[in-house]
């Protein structure tokens, strides 16, 4: 299918079926401190930082 052309397009549908609407982050404010960790540990690790987390009051200033 991939050598056809038809991968992609076969691809693109299915992920274009389904509509998932999400409120914007700053209106979910509940879920920052997730994302957050997420990237402290992949910036961490790329640049080899021993990053523990965040403080609270860090956390709080959203």
């Amino acid at each position: 299918m991939n050598q056809e052309g038809q991968f992609c397009k076969g691809l693109c549908y299915l992920l274009n079926v389904i509509d998932i609407q999400l409120l914007p982050l700053r209106e979910r404010k509940e879920d920052i401190p997730l994302p957050i960790q997420r990237f402290i540990k992949i910036f961490g690790e790329e640049m080899k930082k021993n990053i523990s987390g965040i403080s609270e009051d860090a956390l709080k200033c959203y």
